[in-house]
């Protein structure tokens, strides 16, 4: 059902991306908008292992696009150093395919809005249990059941991560 990364050297493994995926700062949420028109976003997520939780307004352009058409791709990138003298970049990402839909559960929204300011303000001060129930009626999460995960980086990393691990790097046809 979802492509397989055409050059395999530069997979990242299961482990890699899942790390990629708990510690990115935003991730980049796709969907398809208006008229048919991709519609991608950066948003500050958190991802629990099984689901990618993201906070936003509960209405709008994604909100209106996930309930249209709940299939959506999320890309984050965690390295992106440009090496002008390869004409290359050191890059490391991941991306995701799931389904989404608009929470409207407090049961459910308020565990997504505590792990998010754990993970965007774990030292603040504020009663934050407060806020989360002052901001609930005024805020929306979307969750996303991620479906597939995949993950590549550049050459010059991957071939530094396989030496690393006691791997060789044969260069393929694309090197």
């Amino acid at each position: 059902m979802f492509r397989a990364v055409r050059r395999e050297k530069l997979v990242l493994p299961d482990d890699v991306c899942l790390d990629i995926l708990r510690n990115g700062s935003y991730g980049t949420l796709a969907v398809l908008g208006d008229d048919d028109y991709p519609y991608a976003v950066p948003v500050n997520y958190v991802f629990d292992g099984a689901a990618i939780w993201v906070h936003c307004a509960p209405e709008g352009h994604k909100i209106d696009a996930i309930a249209r058409h709940p299939r959506v791709s999320f890309s984050v990138v965690a390295a992106d150093t440009v090496v002008p003298e390869d004409l290359s970049t050191n890059y490391r990402s991941v991306l995701v395919f799931g389904k989404a839909w608009l929470v409207t559960e407090a049961a459910q929204k308020v565990p997504a809005l505590h792990a998010l300011c754990q993970k965007y303000a774990p030292s603040v001060s504020m009663d934050v249990e407060a806020y989360i129930a002052r901001m609930l009626p005024k805020t929306g999460v979307i969750k996303i059941a991620v479906e597939h995960i995949s993950g590549k980086e550049g050459k010059n990393l991957a071939v530094a991560r396989r030496k690393a691990a006691g791997m060789d790097y044969e260069a393929d046809n694309n090197d």
